[in-house]
């Protein structure tokens, strides 16, 4: 086949061809306009830490790390998609909407080297965006605000508490140290992590038992399974 062929080929077929592109223009044109736009809010907050929980040197307060090597800063992402966060966003501000979607809308980057939080959120209502990031920040200050234990205590806390106690639930956590569910959760992953907390449970239903060696057990009693 030669070119003077193809030629002949595409003038042939043109109208066809014409006809294609036109259908293919409109089809991405249409998409385009008809697009619901959404729009993105974000503002910047200084990560709260437990002044209760430093060691007397102020200049350490924005350095501080938990035992497990994260600093509380990191606490923040996972906390601004918990259900408990969310839902009080939607409940606030009467959204229709289910913590899991808004959960796609809303997050937090962090930086470990700084005490800086960076809030996000979309939305199609460019107002409405801006709502969302405010009350998300609202009820991040109330979450933390719930609690001003530092990790020492918290540790003295459990130690009396299973000093009479065999094992313990969430609930049990929250109520000890007057915690809202989500900030109990976070300190009781970061617990475990440590491995001083183990979960005999199922996942879903977790109930909580001290490693031995921590929260007066004895480093001479069997790991429980």
């Amino acid at each position: 086949m030669t070119i003077s062929d193809v030629l002949r080929a595409i003038k042939k077929h043109w109208i066809v061809e014409i006809v294609l592109f036109c259908v293919v223009a409109g089809v991405v044109a249409g998409l385009t306009f008809t697009a619901t736009p959404v729009y993105t809010a974000n503002t910047e907050i200084l990560a709260q830490y437990n002044s209760s929980s430093s060691t007397g040197d102020s200049s350490t307060t924005n350095q501080q790390q938990y035992s497990n090597g994260n600093s509380p800063v990191s606490l923040y992402p996972d906390l601004v998609k918990s259900d408990e966060i969310l839902q009080s966003v939607i409940d606030n501000l009467g959204l229709h909407n289910t913590t899991t979607g808004l959960r796609s809308r809303v997050s937090a980057v962090v930086n470990d080297s700084s005490s800086i939080v960076y809030i996000y959120a979309t939305d199609s209502n460019p107002k409405q965006t801006v709502r969302i990031v405010k009350e998300v920040v609202k009820q991040l200050k109330k979450n933390f605000h719930s609690s001003k234990l530092s990790e020492v205590e918290i540790d003295m806390l459990l130690k009396e508490y299973f000093s009479t106690h065999q094992m313990m639930q969430r609930r049990d956590f929250q109520s000890l140290c007057g915690m809202v569910r989500s900030t109990a959760m976070i300190h009781i992953r970061r617990i475990c992590q440590e491995g001083k907390l183990q979960n005999l449970g199922l996942r879903n239903q977790p109930i909580y038992v001290p490693v031995p060696g921590f929260y007066g057990t004895s480093r001479d009693q069997p790991t429980l399974r």
